[in-house]
Parts: structure tokens; C-alpha cells; sequence
């Protein structure tokens, strides 16, 4: 999955950030007609180095079948945890904000549990034991430090973009599988068609 997101991010990002920079993609939609397009051609269609294969080929000749993992168990597989201490007042601080807890885990060391992208829930642990999520009273940060995005690196304009050359190939090869339809209009009373 990493080198998924990674290919994402070095190949159709540049591309979107690109035409957005320069006014061409404004929209959502917009958006999503360029990503299936670079899917479907940039990425689905083009020979992987180490299979010989294009993903598509592999996906189609997998006979494997799909495990299914619920959303819920998903979150709580890719949950980080901190440990503080509960100051008097029934208070942690995490990552500069302040959250408080139950009262009664006051001076204790509890287990803090959280989506390092979203930073206003915390679930709070102890001895192994699910407590009620931690409330936050100061939320300077609504993600950890170590997951902000990165600054985009400069890259040269070459006048192309690669999303658009992707796009107008797919429409290609739309209007190939489809082949040519042709509508013939009535003629009118005149004529005319």
C-alpha cells in the first residue's frame, strides 16, 4: 500500500497540482474524471518491471479470495498510543493539546490511543481496559507533526500535462470499444434530415 501511495503521490499529484495551479481543475469531479484516467490507463494498463504483468492482468488472474476487514477493526489496527500521566486536575496534554479524562485516573498513567490524523478523538486505556474517550478542552493540533503533509518540491513545466494526454487516450479507447455510432435523422416532409 505504501508504494501505492507513493506512486500516487509522484505521479498523478504533481499532474493534478499542476492543472490547479494553473486554473484547469476547479472541481471535484474534475478531479475524479482525471484520477480514473490515469487508473484505468497510466496505471492499470502499463507492464509492472517485476510481474511482466499489468495490474489489471494480475488483478484478473488472481483467484484468490478477498479477505474483508470492517472499517471499525481497520481504525483499530492503525491507532498510535502514547502514555501519559493524569495530572490532579484530570487533565493529559498530548502533542500541545490538553484533554481531560476521568477524575478518577488522576495522578495515574493511562494509555492514549488515537488516528494520528485526527486528534480530537482519543480513546483512553488503562490496565488494559477501555475508559471513556478523553474530551478535548485545547485542541491547538487536529493532526500529529509527523503525518503533515510535506512541502511539494518545484518541478519543471514542460507544457504537458500528463493527466490530460491520460484522459484523452481513455476517451480513445472508449470510442474504439464503443465504435462508431451513427444516428440517422427521419427525413421531414421537406426533405430534410
Amino acid at each position: 500500500m505504501e508504494k501505492w501511495f507513493q506512486l500516487i503521490d509522484t505521479s498523478f499529484l504533481p499532474e493534478a497540482m499542476a492543472l490547479i495551479n494553473d486554473g484547469k481543475l476547479r472541481a471535484l469531479d474534475q478531479l475524479n474524471e482525471l484520477f480514473w484516467a490515469w487508473l484505468h490507463v497510466g496505471y492499470d494498463q502499463r507492464v509492472h518491471n517485476a510481474t511482466k504483468q499489468t495490474p489489471k492482468q494480475r488483478w484478473e488472474d488472481d483467484t484468490t479470495e478477498l479477505r474483508r476487514i470492517s472499517p471499525q477493526r481497520l481504525r483499530e489496527i492503525f491507532v498510535w498510543q502514547d502514555s501519559r500521566r493524569v495530572d490532579k486536575t484530570g487533565c493529559v496534554s498530548l502533542l500541545g493539546n490538553t484533554y481531560e479524562v476521568e477524575a478518577a485516573m488522576a495522578g495515574r498513567v493511562i494509555a492514549l490511543r488515537y488516528d494520528p490524523y485526527d486528534l480530537s478523538v482519543i480513546q483512553v486505556w488503562h490496565d488494559g481496559r477501555r475508559l471513556g474517550d478523553a474530551v478535548p478542552l485545547q485542541l491547538k493540533r487536529h493532526r500529529h507533526r509527523q503525518v503533515e503533509p510535506a512541502p511539494e518540491p518545484p518541478s519543471a513545466a514542460t507544457g504537458l500535462n500528463y493527466l490530460e494526454l491520460l484522459r484523452q487516450r481513455q476517451a480513445e479507447q472508449q470510442r474504439r470499444q464503443l465504435g462508431q455510432l451513427h444516428y440517422h435523422l427521419p427525413e421531414d416532409k421537406e426533405g430534410r434530415g
